[in-house]
């Protein structure tokens, strides 16, 4: 979807899940998608959050099995990274606060990792140093086994 889109656009009534609590509705309510798997069966989308306060929108993840994650990354970085991720689904778990009771993030950890390996051996001139790091990281403040 192109940015500008996304913009306008914002988020369709149906993503809202009317069963959330109220402060998760008003988050999401200001989403505006940029990035999602519409028939990937994964659930999930990323999204831009516009406020007055700050030169550059945050950037969210949402996981239909968590809900909403704030990621720290810029937009600029966010596209570099999708490119060198080559579709790896969850790779924005690499860059939200590592959190043990995030079960989305959890749960895509193991994956993460052989999606990273696979990435490695298929594309051995990538540096994926900085990604590695983050998913061991991730791995031990969750507990999850390496």
């Amino acid at each position: 979807m192109h940015i500008g889109e996304a913009v306008i656009r914002g988020i369709p009534r149906s993503m809202i899940n009317p069963a959330a609590p109220e402060e998760v509705r008003q988050l999401v309510e200001e989403f505006k998608i940029f990035e999602t798997h519409p028939v990937g069966g994964t659930g999930t989308y990323s999204a831009l959050r516009l406020t007055r306060n700050q030169d550059s929108p945050e950037i969210w993840y949402f996981d239909i099995r968590q809900g909403p994650t704030r990621l720290r990354i810029g937009y600029g970085d966010y596209l570099d990274v999708m490119l060198r991720t080559r579709g790896l689904y969850h790779w924005q778990y690499l860059f939200a606060e590592p959190d043990p009771d995030n079960y989305g993030m959890c749960a895509s950890l193991p994956y993460l990792r052989d999606g990273l390996d696979f990435l490695a051996h298929e594309f051995p001139d990538d540096d994926l140093s900085d990604l590695r790091a983050r998913l061991e990281e991730r791995m031990r403040i969750t507990g999850e086994e390496s």
